[in-house]
């Protein structure tokens, strides 16, 4: 045999094996298995049976395995051949195979089907006046819900069921739309019996539930939006009722939910009874908060016992009218701050609710005693400027919106603050170690009571010491009391302190802060410094650091400047020239630019020439005046004579040392 067929004969012998030790298994036994009964509900129990009758088995060695748990479970033995086994089910599931054994031997299974049972909650049908059809609704409960393969259905009497179908987005309630509903007349009276079946895997359950059809019937929602129409006093809406000459009643009670759109308003709940009539309007009192956002959500049933609430019906959004504010903004106690440098003033205020702006545009104003406006005013302060601290003052400070003004102004009494520094507190100092605020107290302590704390966000605007998109903080302290702390850092804010009197006025705050470096501040950590502190550090060295790489490279290049000199400029000095009077003239030549500087004690080095005594004429003269002669004609009348002392005309030449250099020509 070659070795190619050896692997072909190795799979026949092992599926040999495999067939005969099936038959093998399978003729272990010749009995069979059943259950009591044949398929059980969740929640309920059943017994299984194993019959076995081949003299090899002994019933000892015989037990039921269920195929969800991982051992065998305890068997009584029926008869000499035959053993069974209760089964609990507790937990929903299509079937539950069970396995009989025989040591490791097996003899056979069984596939128990498991029926869910009917169970939902919250039945109901709706109907209105005057449809002939109702829809219905329940919701499964329980196990039940996580079968699939079921299907509900709905009828009454001997009407034709119609099917039921699953919610929406896979919810746990279930639809039956299409119910015809019988009626003799106008009798409301008589109950239907509505049955609900549900079938699974052959097995069918049902369920019936009595209801009267004033139980079903509910008022008809129209198909438009009603019109709302506002007052100082009271909102109204109008609605075209689509029920008003329905038989089953003419009142109604009205369930309605008023919700808005700023979650610090709780919704407001309330309840009417309505005669509908056509073209009525239905009045609430006045919204509580102006210029809001409301959504009504409305409910209705016919005023009869036993009668059902309408599905919800919401309103647009619906925006309340607007109104002047509720209040003008009160003073921080001692909420002033004078800088003697500069001139200006400081008053501060808590800023409004967002609930109390009551409409669109709102801003603050204020103005002195005198009709002075601030140089500068935002949501939390006014800066005055030009402020005398020789005189005190009144300032008055009021709300205003698109409707207009507060109805009452705050006014604030500035003292006299030419000699307030003895009411101020001493040495304010803020650690970030443990966030706290220390300081003194103030030199004049006669009728101190306490210190006012403020505290607010940094700002980087101009004349702005707060943020003004949030208020400022503010807490009260005992005289005894020079330490506050903070529950966290407060590096990048603005603090206060202002000691208050019994008898006599504040000397007013005292800051420290983003917006204050002149004060000084304890002992902080590296990280302590403030972000534009870092940034202008950072600025710094990336500026230092260009400019030494630049400088460096232009060193770099000025090292490889080559200076090149014109060899004229070297002769005139070495070279010797005999000169038979003066000193020699050195020509440097006007139109060869030089390649370098030559210093000034080489220009001016003596010549070396040998003394002799000036010459009676003057080597200064006058060009020759061109003849049409011959050449030897023209050089003997050639004729030196020398200028006169009298004319003031440059000599072309200029003295360096002792010798002389001539213009170029």
């Amino acid at each position: 045999m070659s070795w190619r067929a050896k692997p072909t004969v190795l799979l026949l012998l092992a599926l040999h094996l495999t067939i005969r030790s099936h038959a093998t298994m399978v003729k272990w036994c010749n009995g069979d298995m059943w259950s009591e009964p044949q398929a059980v509900f969740v929640g309920e129990s059943f017994e299984v049976f194993c019959m076995c009758n081949n003299s090899t088995v002994q019933l000892q060695n015989m037990y039921l395995k269920p195929s969800h748990l991982e051992h065998q479970v305890a068997s009584t033995p029926v008869d000499e051949y035959t053993i069974k086994h209760r089964v609990e089910v507790d937990q929903p599931r299509q079937y539950i195979r069970i396995y009989c054994m025989s040591g490791e031997d097996y003899l056979g299974e069984i596939y128990v089907n498991v029926v869910p049972t009917l169970n939902v909650t919250s039945f109901y049908c709706r109907k209105t006046a005057t449809d002939k059809e109702a829809s219905c609704f329940f919701k499964e409960l329980g196990l039940a819900a996580s079968i699939t393969k079921k299907t509900y259905s709905l009828s009454i009497a001997d009407l034709p069921s119609i099917p039921c179908f699953k919610g929406a987005h896979f919810s746990s309630w279930i639809d039956c739309p299409g119910l015809f509903i019988p009626r003799d007349s106008d009798n409301y009276g008589p109950n239907y019996q509505i049955q609900l079946s549900m079938e699974y895997e052959g097995h069918n359950q049902s369920k019936v539930f009595p209801m009267t059809l004033r139980e079903m019937t509910v008022p008809e929602w129209p198909m438009t939006q009603p019109k709302f129409s506002q007052s100082s006093s009271r909102i109204c809406l109008k609605w075209a009722h689509t029920d008003h000459l329905a038989p089953v009643a003419l009142s109604q009670n009205w369930r309605v939910e008023i919700f808005c759109s700023n979650p610090k308003i709780k919704p407001l709940y309330t309840e009417r009874r309505v005669t509908p009539m056509f073209g009525q309007d239905l009045c609430f009192p006045k919204l509580p908060y102006a210029n809001q956002g409301y959504i009504f959500r409305f409910r209705r049933r016919y005023n009869v016992t036993g009668a059902p609430w309408s599905t919800e019906f919401e309103s647009r959004e619906v925006t309340s009218v607007a109104d002047i504010p509720a209040r003008p903004p009160v003073f921080l106690t001692n909420g002033f701050y004078h800088d003697p440098e500069k001139k200006e003033l400081y008053v501060f205020w808590r800023q409004l609710d967002e609930l109390e702006l009551n409409g669109p545009d709102f801003t603050y104003a204020a103005a002195t005693g005198t009709g002075k406006n601030p140089s500068f005013i935002d949501s939390n302060c006014a800066l005055f400027s030009d402020w005398d601290p020789t005189i005190s003052g009144v300032i008055y400070v009021w709300s205003q919106n698109s409707v207009g003004t507060s109805n009452t102004s705050n006014v604030f009494e500035v003292p006299l603050l030419a000699n307030s520094e003895s009411l101020q507190i001493r040495g304010l100092r803020y650690h970030d170690d443990n966030y706290t605020l220390t300081w003194q107290a103030p030199q004049e302590q006669q009728g101190l009571i306490g210190y006012a704390i403020s505290w607010c966000s940094g700002s980087t605007i101009r004349y702005q010491i707060c943020d003004d998109q949030k208020s400022i903080q503010i807490e009260m302290l005992e005289r005894s009391q020079l330490l506050f702390q903070f529950n966290q850092s407060k590096l990048l804010s603005n603090m206060a302190v202002a000691a208050s009197y019994k008898d006599k006025p504040s000397g007013g705050m005292s800051f420290v802060g983003t917006r204050f470096p002149s004060v000084q501040k304890d002992e902080q950590k590296a990280t302590g410094l403030s972000l534009i502190q870092v940034v202008a550090v950072i600025i710094l060295m990336v500026a230092l650091l260009s400019l030494s790489f630049v400088s460096f490279r232009k060193l770099r290049k000025m090292a490889k400047i080559k200076v090149t000199l014109p060899d004229i400029l070297f002769k005139s000095v070495d070279i010797e020239i005999p000169v038979p009077g003066p000193p020699v003239s050195i020509t440097v030549p006007g139109n060869y630019p030089p390649n370098g500087v030559l210093t000034i004690d080489i220009l001016t080095k003596e010549c070396p020439v040998e003394e002799e005594a000036p010459p009676e004429q003057d080597y200064i003269s006058e060009p020759p005046t061109p003849s049409s002669g011959s050449e030897s004609s023209s050089n003997e009348n050639l004729a030196y004579e020398p200028e006169p002392q009298t004319k003031n005309i440059p000599s072309p030449y200029v003295t360096l040392g002792t010798g002389y250099v001539r213009y170029p020509s």
